[in-house]
């Protein structure tokens, strides 16, 4: 399965280690999407505005790495795990067309105050 992260759980910050054994497949965007701030972590909520995005990581995990990241994010309760489209990345060279990939993310399903928003499209 492929696993959209976005915040803590993205290399470098605090909660990456959750996802060891995972295989990082690239930088990638959300489109019709974006942040808050929840405190010390993001939380994605999805919109109708086609100019939305979040950047994040996209990789393939396997069941145990899933089981940790939902107990991580307190699926279903906290955060709930969805279906959904991300675009990697694009790179430089035309014979690499930028591609689309099925994924599963965390969308925070409570209400959120427009003044936590994270402007920019990355934590």
């Amino acid at each position: 399965m492929k696993l959209f992260v976005y915040g803590t759980l993205k290399k470098g910050y605090g909660n990456h280690p959750v996802l060891d054994g995972a295989k990082f497949i690239g930088n990638c965007r959300m489109w019709n999407a974006e942040m808050y701030t929840l405190g010390g972590y993001p939380g994605l909520k999805k919109t109708d505005k086609l100019e939305d995005c979040v950047d994040g990581e996209l990789y393939e995990v396997d069941d145990a790495i899933l089981k940790r990241c939902d107990r991580l994010e307190g699926h279903p309760s906290f955060y709930i795990r969805k279906e959904g489209q991300v675009q990697m990345t694009p790179t430089r060279d035309p014979k690499f067309p930028t591609d689309i990939e099925e994924c599963s993310y965390y969308e925070y399903p409570h209400p959120v105050d427009q003044k936590h928003r994270i402007t920019g499209t990355s934590w």
